[in-house]
């Protein structure tokens, strides 16, 4: 699939919410995302330049079609929800990314990094030993010892 053609009047912004959310819909592949809207842009195909920018995109719309499931009757009772579901998620290897998008979903305003990672610390979740499995393991020290973690995390999933 073809990336939608950037409009005269769009700034770079917006025309990358469009394309990614276009082709996000039509089910497209973060990498064949990228790709197609490199070529639409006439950079680089690899889309490799596009990581920053296309991807956040991308996993902002993966979490917000998967909302996290929050139930209760009073305030408290729905944050400590939110909060188990959060940390739920992310311990079956969810992007910090995606999670945030999916809490977004669920509460209707956005959630930030640093948000999403205190509601999973208020879960019980430990953050020194919470690896998705992707990227380095600076913000999890705890599993820097152990070099099957990755396999362990595939053979989970």
């Amino acid at each position: 699939m073809t990336a939608p053609k950037i409009r005269k009047s769009e700034d770079r912004s917006s025309y990358l919410a469009r394309a990614v959310g276009a082709l996000y819909g039509a089910g497209i592949a973060l990498p064949a995302t990228r790709k197609a809207i490199a070529l639409a842009l006439g950079e680089d195909p690899s889309g490799n330049g596009l990581l920053g920018s296309v991807d956040p995109i991308y996993y902002r719309l993966a979490g917000l079609s998967s909302p996290l499931p929050v139930s209760g009757k009073t305030e408290k009772a729905r944050a400590s929800s939110l909060a188990k579901a959060l940390r739920k998620r992310r311990d079956a290897g969810v992007r910090w990314e995606v999670l945030r998008g999916s809490a977004e979903a669920a509460i209707g305003r956005r959630v930030s990094d640093a948000e999403a990672k205190a509601l999973y610390a208020t879960a019980g979740g430990d953050l020194d030993a919470s690896y998705a499995g992707r990227g380095t393991r600076i913000a999890a020290p705890k599993t820097r010892g152990d070099v099957a973690l990755p396999a362990k995390i595939a053979a989970a999933s």
